[in-house]
C-alpha cells in the first residue's frame, strides 16, 4: 500500500515500491527499470492499492505522477489476459478520514463510499468480483512486508485512472498498439467482423471495441502467367486510355469550333506507342525473373477482439450468445 501524503518526490516513490516489492540492490530508480521489475521480476499475485493518489498528483506535479501511474496501469493491462492469480493490480483511491484498511473494499463496484470502511473512491474506478477464490497479496502498514490473504473475492479494476489524449471514437494520430481485454478470437476477419457487427446490433457502445490481428502475414497470389502478347496487349490499352485522355483536354483548348478528331487521334497513337515501348522496356529488363502477375494482401493468424475493460463482461455474454447460433451464409 503507497501512502500519498509521504510521497512528494519520484524518489520517495520508486523508495516506498522498492522496499515491499523486494526490487533488489541493483534497482535503477528510474521509470524504465520500474518497468522491468513489475513485469518481469516480482512474483505473482500483487495488489497494489495507492492511497490519497489526489495528493499525490498535488506533489508530485501531473506530469510525473502521469509517467508512474501510466507504468502500473500499463503492468496492469499486460497481466490481463493472464490467468486468475497470475496479474499484477493496482488501485487509485482516496480515504475519508485517518483510516485504511489493509484488505481492499471489496464488491461489485465503487458505492461512493463504504461505511464499514470510510473509504471512497475516484468516479468511474470500480472493482467487481471474481468467480473464483483467490490468494492475493497485500502490504502490512508499517512492515514494508508483502503477505497473501485468501479471499472470496478479486479486486480487478475495470478503468484507467487517467483518460486518454484522444477522442472517444476517433483513431489516435500516432501508431498506437492495441489495448483492451479479449472478448473474442476468430481465425478469419470475416468472422472477428461478424462479431462486431452483432455487438452494435444488440446496441453495445462499438466504439470501445477493436479488431486486432495477430501473427500478420503478406500473402501474394499469383493470378497468370506473362508473355510478351499479354504484356504488349496491357501496355498498349494502357497508353490507349491515358493518351485518349490527353487528345479530349487537347480539344477544349483547340481555337476551331466543337470536338475535332484530329487531337484524339493524336493522343490516342501517341498513348499506344508509349505504353508499348514502356511495357517493352521493364518487362524485357526483367529478364525472365518474374513471368507472372500478382496481388499482395495482408492476412493476420488470427483476429482477436478487444474491448475496454468497463464492458468487456458485456461484450462477453453477447458473444458467447452469438457463438451458441448457427452461421447464417447470408448474414
Amino acid at each position: 500500500m503507497l501512502d500519498g501524503k509521504s510521497m512528494a518526490t519520484e524518489q520517495a516513490v520508486h523508495d516506498a515500491l522498492a522496499g515491499p516489492l523486494d526490487f533488489g540492490p541493483y534497482y535503477g530508480n528510474n521509470l524504465s527499470a520500474l518497468w522491468d521489475r513489475l513485469s518481469t521480476d516480482v512474483e505473482r499475485p500483487v495488489e497494489l492499492v495507492w492511497v490519497d493518489s489526489e495528493v499525490s498528483r498535488e506533489l508530485l506535479g501531473d506530469e510525473v505522477y502521469g509517467k508512474i501511474a501510466k507504468v502500473l496501469s500499463d503492468v496492469m493491462e499486460r497481466d490481463a489476459p493472464r490467468p486468475s492469480g497470475h496479474r499484477f493490480v493496482v488501485r487509485f483511491a482516496w480515504r475519508l478520514d485517518n483510516t485504511w484498511p489493509v484488505e481492499p473494499v471489496l464488491g461489485g463496484g465503487w458505492p461512493g463510499a463504504d461505511p464499514r470502511r470510510g473509504v471512497r473512491a475516484p468516479p468511474g474506478r470500480g472493482v467487481k468480483p471474481a468467480k473464483h477464490p483467490q490468494a492475493c497479496r497485500h502490504a502490512t502498514p508499517g512492515t514494508g512486508r508483502m503477505e497473501r490473504s485468501a479471499r472470496p473475492t478479486e479486486v480487478v479494476p475495470v478503468t484507467s485512472p487517467f483518460a486518454s489524449p484522444n477522442r472517444p471514437g476517433v483513431p489516435p494520430r500516432l501508431p498506437t498498439p492495441p489495448t483492451g481485454w479479449p472478448i473474442g478470437s476468430y481465425a478469419t476477419y470475416e468472422e472477428a467482423q461478424r462479431a462486431v457487427d452483432h455487438l452494435a446490433t444488440e446496441d453495445f457502445t462499438v466504439q470501445d471495441v477493436m479488431i486486432v490481428g495477430v501473427d500478420l502475414m503478406l500473402v501474394e497470389r499469383i493470378t497468370g502467367k506473362l508473355t510478351w502478347s499479354r504484356v504488349l496487349m496491357t501496355g498498349a490499352a494502357s497508353g490507349a486510355w491515358f493518351g485518349l485522355f490527353v487528345g479530349l483536354l487537347l480539344t477544349l483548348f483547340s481555337p476551331e469550333p466543337g470536338v475535332t478528331i484530329g487531337p484524339v487521334l493524336t493522343g490516342l497513337i501517341t498513348g499506344v506507342f508509349f505504353g508499348l515501348v514502356f511495357a517493352a522496356v521493364g518487362y524485357g529488363s526483367a529478364k525472365g525473373k518474374r513471368d507472372f502477375q500478382s496481388a499482395s494482401q495482408l492476412v493476420a493468424n488470427r483476429y482477436d477482439v478487444l474491448c475496454d475493460p468497463k464492458s468487456a463482461e458485456k461484450g462477453r455474454d453477447l458473444l458467447a450468445r452469438l457463438a451458441m447460433r448457427p452461421v447464417n451464409p447470408s448474414s
